[in-house]
């Protein structure tokens, strides 16, 4: 049996699976059978979660189309829910973990494939733009991570310095004091 035999079975069952890197391609492939699962039906939908995280912007259009759509989506890590999942998981309607999963956050970090020593206007004024985007993508993740999990922005920020500064990790039971999980289960009848 291949992947996309076994993701296929599970869509049928309601079940999307966000694994791996977070990557423009994988939140399009989950938002494409979401948005269908969601024309089919009002039922939950559940999106597995176990990540390293990824690229921010493309999880940001996936906590979009969640709101957008009719069904509501329960997110249950299983694993590793760390940066761009952390987010992503703030845009499920409940939010659950298994035990033993980890939480992780950090700066919004980006690349910028320029020279600074490069005397080119263009060149300058295109990273500067980059830049702002990237402190704009910041600002929005901290929002998001506020809003959904009750913590001001400022407690957000200091969770994320800690994880940037002392690859700090947080267990399922710490991330559901936090806000960031409604709740910690040990199991789940998933399929």
């Amino acid at each position: 049996m291949n992947t996309e035999s076994v993701k296929e079975q599970l869509t049928r069952k309601r079940v999307l699976l966000l694994r791996g890197d977070v990557t423009e391609q994988a939140v399009e492939e989950v938002r494409v059978r979401m948005v269908t699962l969601a024309l089919e039906s009002t039922e939950e939908i559940i999106l597995a979660i176990d990540t390293k995280g990824g690229v921010n912007v493309p999880s940001l259009w996936l906590v979009d189309t969640m709101r957008l759509i009719s069904a509501p989506v329960k997110g249950i890590v299983n694993g590793r829910c760390f940066s761009a999942g952390v987010m992503i998981l703030q845009g499920c309607t409940t939010r659950v973990a298994t035990r033993h999963s980890s939480f992780y956050l950090h700066h919004v970090h980006g690349t910028f494939p320029y020279s600074l020593r490069q005397n080119d206007a263009q060149i300058k004024a295109r990273l500067a733009e980059d830049l702002r985007e990237a402190r704009e993508q910041d600002k929005q993740v901290r929002d998001l991570l506020s809003k959904r999990s009750g913590q001001s922005r400022q407690t957000v920020t200091v969770l994320i310095n800690e994880g940037e500064k002392i690859n700090r990790f947080y267990t399922a039971l710490e991330a559901k004091k936090l806000g960031f999980v409604d709740k910690v289960i040990d199991s789940c009848e998933l399929f």
